[in-house]
Formats: structure tokens, sequence, C-alpha cells
């Protein structure tokens, strides 16, 4: 996942001369092989200066697995009704993914559940081979608290004043609708 593949020659000999088919690569002190065509299929001979090898296996070097792609998360807020919510939106069935601290869970369509409300989650995708860098940290808040119902106050009608009425809960952070419309 960090690296293409690589080759070497195990039993490399400084004595010898190495002739790769294709041609193009070649072998440091080391038996490191260098300048092979990722995917490519070669062959090596190793010769003496009197006599020359049979070829060996062939073999190729495969390019970097592919790491899967950070997860995305689409979040939705939470509302009077319900608390918020949590999904991957670019989820793939073929991956494994895996939340910190631990404890959600995800289902075929993306959507995540077993979140602790409030508490600050990270995820990684893993394809079987590589996992992807963690995403973004994302929560759900909790339900938005509805205001308390109002409680009204009523003063009677007299000879010498309308009857009242005022809101004995009142509270300035909040607004008032009247049904039907009209008073304030």
């Amino acid at each position: 996942c960090a690296a293409d593949g690589s080759s070497s020659i195990s039993n490399y000999s400084a004595s010898n001369t190495y002739t790769f088919t294709p041609a193009g690569p070649s072998v440091d002190a080391t038996g490191a092989i260098s300048g092979m065509v990722l995917g490519a299929s070669y062959t090596v001979t190793a010769d003496n200066g009197n006599c020359t090898s049979l070829a060996s296996a062939s073999f190729s070097n495969a390019a970097m697995l592919a790491a899967p792609a950070v997860p995305t998360l689409a979040s939705t807020a939470a509302t009077c009704a319900a608390d918020g919510s949590s999904s991957i939106s670019n989820y793939s069935a073929s991956n494994t993914y895996t939340f910190t601290p631990a404890g959600p869970s995800v289902d075929a369509t993306g959507a995540i559940s077993g979140m602790v409300l409030g508490t600050s989650y990270t995820v990684t995708a893993d394809n079987g081979n590589c996992t992807s860098l963690a995403s973004a940290s994302f929560s759900n808040a909790a339900m938005l608290a509805a205001p308390a119902v109002p409680t009204l106050a009523s003063t009677a009608a007299t000879c010498a004043a309308d009857g009242s009425s005022s809101i004995s809960n009142y509270s300035a952070s909040n607004t008032y609708t009247f049904t039907p419309a009209g008073p304030s």
C-alpha cells in the first residue's frame, strides 16, 4: 500500500554478468533489480565469462496496491423531532469500516448506527489489502429541546377594565405564535 513491488537476485554474484529479457532492467551490487516496467514479465540469465545459465523463472513487479478512498461523511443535523444522524456517502460494500472509538457500525446503505450522541468519531475503510486514511471527525447531536408549553395567566374582566392574559412562563428567547393570528 506504500510502495510498488520489487525484485532482487537472491544468489547474486558480483563475478557474473546478468542479462534481462526483455532488456531494460539492471542489478546493483546488492542484487536489487531496478528499471523494471511494472506488470511486465522478465527472465534473467547469469554469465560467468565462460558459460551462461539457464533463464530464471519469469518474474514481474506489481504496482503499489490502491488504498480505498477516505470515507466521506454526510451528517443530518438534529431537529426537534429526531437526533442527528450520519452516513458514509462513498460507502462500498467491498470495504470493511472501522470506527474510532469503537462501537458504531454501518449498514448496506452507508447509514451509521450505534453512535453515542455528542461523541466525536473517525472512520477508516479497508479493502483487504490497504487501509485508507482516517475520515474527518464527526458526531451526532441530540434532538433539540422544544420550549415549554406556554402557561397562561388570565385576569377576569371587571366593571372598569377588560380581562387580560399574559404568558407566565414567558422567555425572551422564544418566538410566540397565536392561533388565530392577531395577539402579540
